[in-house]
């Protein structure tokens, strides 16, 4: 029998293959370079928690060489209170098919101490050796921490600040809702802080002043303004009102919601005062135009008059409008003017002048006799003299009359004398006497 041999071939296309496997060795590559150069610790564990890998930024961040690292435990590196949330948040991951989970927590390290890390936690499927991993991220946050510390207690302080102002501050929304509110202001308005949170800016504004509040409100929410100050009144819990002043700044902020904060002064003191002393200033007008003593008011440096009632203007014959305005000298009313000027001068020294007796003349020229009084004042800041001139012409006339009708009397009464002291009245007297007597046929004759 001739033997033959004959050679069977078989072939298989694993292009494929070695295209996945380049593809894996490019990807195991590409992962080695990324867990070698990575500005964050990955850890790569076992199921049970033991390190079997990390990398190097995660070695120098622990202080320990990766070989020390081996087969030791990640949660032993991790703040005692932080462990129990560890490690159950990694029984999610591992074995209740939780996809990842994110942790911030504290790790002690030899070099550095407590640090904050944020810590993510994946399990890695099984691959080529049929084991799955857990893979941990880890990523110092002690910097961002302290920021938040620092951000948290100057938080607090503002808010201590806030909350201790002896002025009303509160904060709104920008649909004009009450979001936070200092004690000052609540117990300008009679309400709590929880009372007012939620409520509505009218809640605390009196019906008649809402509408111009809630316009001026919204042009600060639609942009149109950035601030306003308004004096509005607010009715109280107990039902008072109190007139305030309020100013209203917009915060803007880089995500929504924007909010506005509101600083509140309680002026009810002012308007009360500025009522009294529009009351007063009423009073005073009144009591000026109607004294029948004329009343000026000048400036003190240059005798300016500022305003003089209907009684001035009558003693000296003049318009309010030849007066006002118009100094002393421009109208020409003394005869003595440097006697004015004396005054003026007195005046300046706060001394007072009180019933001092001049003398001037009307517009038409009629001399006038006046006592004055007068006083230094402030008027919108300036030096003024307040006087009141009462005219006694009329009383000087008067009594020059009587002196006249005096000595006219007394010139009588000498004439009188002389004339007596020039006859003999006696002998006179004596005929005169007997002749009545021899006519009446009497014994007594009296002659006044």
């Amino acid at each position: 029998v001739n033997a033959q041999w004959y050679v069977i071939s078989t072939s298989e296309d694993i292009t494929a293959q070695r295209q996945a496997e380049v593809a894996l060795a490019e990807s195991e590559s590409r992962f080695q370079a990324v867990f070698r150069c990575a500005e964050a610790g990955i850890v790569c564990c076992d199921l049970d928690g033991r390190i079997i890998n990390a990398n190097p930024w995660f070695c120098e961040f622990i202080g320990c060489s990766e070989a020390k690292l081996s087969s030791s435990y990640l949660w032993t590196f991790i703040q005692p209170d932080d462990r129990v949330t560890y490690l159950n948040e990694r029984l999610q991951v591992l074995h209740n098919g939780q996809d990842t989970s994110i942790l911030e927590l504290q790790v002690q390290t030899p070099a550095q101490g407590l640090r904050w890390v944020h810590l993510s936690i994946a399990l890695m499927p099984a691959g080529l050796d049929h084991h799955s991993y857990e893979i941990a991220v880890v990523s110092d946050i002690s910097d961002r921490k302290q920021t938040e510390l620092y951000l948290r207690q100057e938080m607090g302080h503002l808010r201590a600040v806030f909350m201790q102002l002896a002025i009303g501050v509160f904060q709104c929304n920008e649909q004009g809702e009450f979001i936070d509110a200092n004690q000052a202001f609540c117990e300008l308005v009679g309400y709590t802080r929880d009372e007012l949170v939620h409520q509505h800016l009218r809640f605390v504004t009196h019906p008649d002043d809402v509408a111009g509040a809630n316009d001026l409100y919204e042009q600060l929410t639609q942009g149109l303004l950035q601030s306003y100050a308004l004096e509005q009144r607010y009715i109280t819990q107990d039902g008072r009102i109190r007139w305030v002043s309020v100013n209203m700044t917009q915060i803007h902020t880089p995500t929504p919601p924007q909010f506005a904060v509101a600083i509140v002064k309680d002026i009810s003191a002012r308007q009360q005062a500025e009522v009294e002393l529009r009351q007063s200033e009423a009073k005073f007008a009144k009591a000026f135009q109607a004294s029948p003593d004329a009343i000026a008011i000048s400036t003190l440096d240059q005798g300016i008059y500022v305003d003089v009632n209907h009684s001035f203007l009558q003693m000296i014959g003049c318009d309010r409008d030849d007066v006002v305005g118009k100094t002393e000298h421009d109208l020409d009313f003394w005869i003595a003017p440097h006697r004015n000027q004396r005054i003026r001068l007195a005046l300046s020294n706060d001394e007072s002048i009180r019933d001092l007796e001049l003398t001037g003349h009307s517009k038409d020229g009629a001399n006038l006799h006046l006592l004055l009084t007068a006083e230094q004042i402030t008027l919108h800041g300036e030096s003024c003299v307040l006087a009141f001139w009462r005219d006694i012409t009329q009383q000087r006339t008067f009594e020059l009359r009587l002196r006249q009708q005096a000595e006219r009397e007394h010139l009588f009464w000498e004439l009188t004398q002389r004339m007596r002291q020039s006859l003999d009245l006696d002998n006179v007297l004596h005929a005169a006497v007997a002749e009545v007597r021899s006519i009446l046929k009497t014994h007594r004759v009296l002659i006044c």
